[in-house]
């Protein structure tokens, strides 16, 4: 009796590997892996058998089924940006200048971790790490839609991802994809070595450079790492970010270039299978204006 493809249930499993219902009742995933005989075929799977027989070795059944993974779990997983926007953050530098225009973005995407309630929560953060010609604008779930114009320096949460200590990961990576939507003034994406914070990540972080875009896996460090007190903000991993344009001409032109970078967290931890956290994406926009004429220019 072949097991239909709807309606699956254990009584049909029990007959298609030969076997009957133990009093008809209770039937249970540990008592089909010790009672099927699959005699019909033969087995190559570790744990079993073959040919005939059951499932030798504990726990009596996961392994039995195709395509099985132990899920990383977590308490909770809040997304600490608004949804008026379809972005986290945005960015916008406009320079001017005389022959030439040079205009940069830099910026961190960090990760940190705290301890509170005997839990282990990570944030995945944003900071704007050079003041340019117009700061950068943040969207906080708790500011009802407008944008938070960012200070320098500081870190500003797009996820919350709270753990129990035993099922804290080992590792993350964040996975980084740039698209150029227009480009007047050469613009490039750069993922940079980190700036500040108790670890700072080398560059191309994302792998985008140098690894095909295979990211780089960093430990998770927990709360309480460099002697932090459990509570704060401890310890802090940054990952740069370095946007650059130049306009070098004569001419009285005003150019632009925008791009969307879009970032991915992942956890890890041996044992389980890799788990996507979150993405959130960064817009930014730089503007160069030429103003024509002879002399330097240069950068803002």
């Amino acid at each position: 009796m072949a097991i239909g493809i709807t309606n699956i249930s254990m009584a049909n499993i029990y007959g298609e590997v030969n076997n009957t219902l133990p009093g008809g009742t209770n039937n249970s995933l540990k008592t089909l892996s010790e009672s099927a005989s699959n005699t019909g075929h033969t087995s190559t799977i570790s744990g079993y058998t073959s040919p005939g027989g059951g499932l030798t070795g504990a726990p009596y059944g996961m392994g039995e089924f195709g395509g099985y993974v132990n899920l990383l779990q977590w308490e909770s997983n809040d997304d600490l940006t608004h949804s008026s926007v379809s972005y986290a953050a945005a960015f916008d530098d406009t320079v001017s200048g005389t022959t030439l225009a040079f205009g940069q973005i830099e910026y961190n995407i960090n990760i940190f971790t705290i301890e509170l309630n005997n839990n282990y929560w990570v944030y995945f953060g944003i900071e704007e790490e050079d003041q340019f010609n117009g700061a950068g604008l943040f969207w906080d779930s708790g500011n009802n839609g407008s944008a938070t114009t960012m200070t320098t320096g500081t870190t500003y949460p797009m996820q919350r991802i709270e753990f129990t200590q035993a099922n804290f990961p080992d590792s993350y990576t964040i996975q980084a994809s740039n698209t150029i939507n227009s480009n007047q003034i050469g613009m490039t994406v750069t993922e940079a070595a980190g700036q500040g914070g108790n670890y700072s990540a080398s560059a191309d972080w994302s792998g985008n450079t140098f690894n095909n875009g295979t990211p780089t896996t960093f430990t998770l460090q927990e709360p309480g790492v460099n002697n932090n007190t459990a509570g704060a903000a401890s310890p802090l991993t940054t990952h740069g970010v370095v946007i650059n344009g130049s306009v070098n001409s004569s001419s009285s032109t005003t150019r632009v270039g925008t791009c969307s970078c879009t970032y991915t967290l992942t956890f890890k931890k041996s044992g389980y299978a890799d788990r996507v956290a979150a993405t959130h994406t960064v817009e930014n926009e730089m503007t160069l204006a030429l103003s024509g004429g002879s002399g330097g220019g240069g950068p803002r």
